[in-house]
């Protein structure tokens, strides 16, 4: 989250284990969001599509995640905040030019092309909300979102 002028502000939070209770980690989901929407009161929250099942993807970490989205989408509906998502292979192209990375690489290219930018994301999760950040910006502002780039950035 953040702005351009103010640059973004990142870190992971942590939702309570709920095993298969997935009323109750949708809860506290919503309510760290409601929390930071107060504090932050952005005009748009971006977020990442979910992935995806695969083979080896669990069921509840499908569940999960796709009730993240949907709490998301509901609270933007309410508070009438524009929403923008994007897979993460299109996040990793417009960041990176390319779409050659997965989260086991040594380093993770992502974070490597954060800390370019002087951020110092402390989890791959972390380096693909700076990446979905930056994204959001060049699809809405993309004349602004130049300070952005490595090549223009002071």
């Amino acid at each position: 989250w953040g702005n351009l002028e103010d640059g973004p502000e990142y870190g992971s939070v942590r939702l309570p284990s709920t095993d298969r209770d997935i009323g109750r980690f949708g809860l506290a989901f919503r309510n760290w969001l409601e929390a930071k929407l107060d504090a932050t009161q952005p005009s748009l929250i971006a977020v990442e599509e979910p992935i995806f099942p695969s083979k080896n993807t669990q069921i509840m970490t499908l569940r999960k995640l796709y009730v993240l989205a949907g709490i998301v989408e509901m609270v933007a509906v309410e508070r009438k905040i524009r929403i923008f998502e994007e897979t993460i292979g299109t996040i990793r192209v417009g960041f990176l030019g390319h779409n050659k990375v997965n989260k086991q690489m040594k380093p993770y290219p992502i974070t490597f092309a954060c800390q370019e930018r002087g951020w110092d994301p402390k989890t791959t999760d972390e380096a693909d909300a700076l990446a979905l950040w930056v994204h959001a910006y060049r699809v809405w502002e993309p004349e602004r979102s130049l300070k952005l780039d490595p090549l223009f950035m002071g």
